[in-house]
């Protein structure tokens, strides 16, 4: 009988400890989990369109983030961005920041992993929009990167409401995007396998997402189209 009592006295005793190491490992779990960066939302009026009006502003804007390109082909990449951005309704502030996380360029030429034009698109992405691959031209470059955005965005449950996980797809895409929000931040800086991922974790000079979205804000002469409306 003492045995019996003295074995339900220890079982009582460890089974809260026990809980507690379980809720710790969940809640351990449960932080290296992302944010849900849920849209809020866009109070920002939109901007009527104005070609030329539009394609001097974005021109002002890149000049004044800080863009590298001469005056000339500045000029060539804000004629891009205000047009396509106005054919695809989508929203050109969203667009210019986009690039600035991206590749401010008119540069056609593809780098070591494949990716070309301002929003670096690869041969994949431009086969699952039904895009030509290389682009031809600064205007398909653009406008590939745009469509793989909206099929993101419209496609993919964890994009439909969030900007930041429509961003995060991209840069990673959706294996990598998977595999990120399975791990969250956990691992050291220098041991991600996607430089995105790397910047969402706050290893290199700026974060990816709120770099995007910290241009665009700056530049509601640029809004265009809602962000929710895309």
């Amino acid at each position: 009988m003492l045995v019996i009592v003295g074995l339900l006295l220890l079982t009582s005793a460890c089974t809260p400890a026990a809980v507690r190491t379980v809720k710790k490992v969940k809640a351990k779990q449960a932080s290296k989990k992302a944010p849900a960066d849920l849209d809020v939302a866009d109070t920002t009026p939109a901007v009527s369109w104005d070609r030329f009006a539009l394609i001097d502003a974005t021109d002002a804007a890149l000049k004044k983030e800080g863009c590298k390109l001469n005056a000339l082909e500045r000029r060539k990449l804000a004629v891009s961005l205000a047009v396509v951005a106005h054919e695809e309704s989508y929203p050109l502030d969203f667009l210019l920041g986009h690039v600035f996380a991206e590749h401010p360029s008119t540069d056609l030429t593809p780098n070591r992993a494949g990716a070309i034009g301002p929003l670096q698109m690869t041969a994949i992405a431009c086969k699952s929009v039904g895009e030509y691959y290389p682009p031809q031209s600064l205007d398909a470059a653009v406008r590939a990167g745009i469509k793989y955005m909206k099929q993101l965005r419209h496609g993919q449950s964890a994009a439909k409401n969030s900007l930041k996980n429509t961003l995060r797809m991209y840069g990673m895409g959706p294996g990598g995007f998977s595999t990120y929000l399975q791990d969250g931040c956990s691992r050291p800086c220098g041991t991600y396998p996607l430089s995105v991922w790397a910047s969402e974790c706050g290893c290199t000079a700026y974060v990816y997402t709120d770099r995007v979205l910290g241009i665009a804000r700056r530049h509601p002469e640029l809004h265009t189209q809602k962000w929710n409306a895309w």
